[in-house]
């Protein structure tokens, strides 16, 4: 997951791909109580050890959560 400013420049990588399996992310939110970043990471017939669910990363770090 990559982060750019409301001008379209990068900023930083703010999850990287594989973290706690994250893997074919299909969408993304912000959790309104506490601004955390939430994930639905798929897995495909290819990928099964991956995760297949939800994944909360810290809104302002991106450190994986749950």
């Amino acid at each position: 997951m990559i982060e750019y400013d409301g001008e379209g420049n990068f900023v930083r990588v703010f999850v990287t791909a594989g973290t706690e399996g994250l893997h074919l992310p299909q969408g993304i939110a912000f959790r309104p109580d506490n601004g955390n970043l939430l994930v639905t990471s798929t897995q495909t017939s290819e990928a099964l050890t991956k995760f297949n669910g939800i994944l909360e990363f810290d809104g302002v770090t991106g450190q994986f959560v749950a």
